[in-house]
């Protein structure tokens, strides 16, 4: 797969340039190839989106939290690339 794009907004805030939660979204093309790289599948501009909080003044958990976030993204991704696969079976 490829990642397409990956974009970050605030969503809330509390002041003028202090972000409460934020939203990240993901976009992916998925391929899936033979051994001898024949393409059999193929999925473009599959999206995902999800919220996350953001710490004040700490970067570090901010970051993780962004991070759990996308691994939410990838997950459910997953999930919809496997039922796109397997939905004329």
């Amino acid at each position: 797969g490829t990642v397409v794009g990956v974009r970050t907004e605030t969503v809330s805030r509390r002041g003028v340039l202090t972000a409460l939660e934020r939203s990240v979204s993901l976009t992916v093309d998925l391929t899936l190839k033979t051994t001898t790289n024949k393409r059999i599948w193929f999925a473009k501009g599959i999206k995902g989106s999800d919220t996350y909080g953001v710490a004040s003044g700490d970067k570090e958990s901010t970051e993780r939290n962004k991070r759990i976030a996308l691994r939410k993204i990838a997950k459910r991704i997953a999930e919809t690339a496997f039922y796109r696969l397997t939905d004329d079976f």
